[in-house]
């Protein structure tokens, strides 16, 4: 089966995991606040050799295509990028909010509930999105701020599922007494792993040359 390496630097920490087929082999979770540019190429060596890995022997890179921190997914990509040209291997993206949605339901399964990751945005910003325990999109992907009322213009008796590095901000400002918070702080390359092996299988693979993040929102620029 194959060994795929997983980056995700769409919030805040930095994170690289190894899995063969669908089974995680490895992860580290560097929680150093945007420790990507300095840490990234380190934790990834470290990844391999804990895993007693050589980097000849991947068949993919997996990558958190976003929404999140623009530094970091520029950061990120780039590597990823110049990992797939070196050794001629594809790149396969995910969605960051997806996969944070899917590691949600697998964590905690509510047929009634409506699923909201969040990703830190800046100021009063999340990015997120709602689906169902089925993954039916309730509301699309989108920068979404955060207030005292932000949900109670919803179905009072709707249940909101919230994770993510959106989590503490939302917890803060958020009323809504129908919101359950997960234990889940932040996106994790180890939330791809699935999603990315039935990408490879299927041969759903970027254009290395070309692709970019899926950045939502342009850069703040002073």
């Amino acid at each position: 089966m194959a060994y795929i390496l997983h980056i995700d630097t769409s919030s805040n920490i930095c994170s690289v995991a190894l899995s063969q087929g669908e089974q995680l082999i490895f992860c580290i979770e560097d929680e150093k606040v945007n420790s990507h540019a300095s840490k990234l190429t380190s934790i990834i060596d470290e990844v391999l050799e804990k895993s007693k890995l050589e980097y000849n022997k991947l068949d993919a890179i997996s990558f958190s295509s976003g929404p999140g921190s623009y530094t970091g997914l520029r950061i990120g990509l780039s590597t990823a990028k110049g990992i797939c040209y070196a050794l001629n291997i594809p790149l396969i993206f995910t969605n960051s909010l997806e996969a944070l949605a899917d590691e949600m339901i697998k964590a905690y399964e509510d047929k009634n509930g409506t699923y909201c990751p969040m990703i830190d945005a800046r100021r009063m910003e999340v990015y997120t999105m709602q689906v169902d325990i089925h993954k039916n999109i309730l509301l699309p992907i989108q920068p979404f701020i955060l207030s005292e009322s932000s949900l109670n213009k919803e179905d009072e008796n709707k249940k909101y599922i919230v994770a993510g590095s959106g989590k503490k901000k939302a917890q803060y400002l958020l009323s809504n007494k129908n919101i359950m918070y997960l234990d889940i702080e932040n996106n994790s390359a180890k939330y791809l792993i699935k999603n990315a092996y039935i990408k490879y299988l299927k041969k759903q693979f970027e254009n290395t040359a070309y692709c970019e993040p899926y950045y939502l929102k342009n850069p703040l620029i002073k």
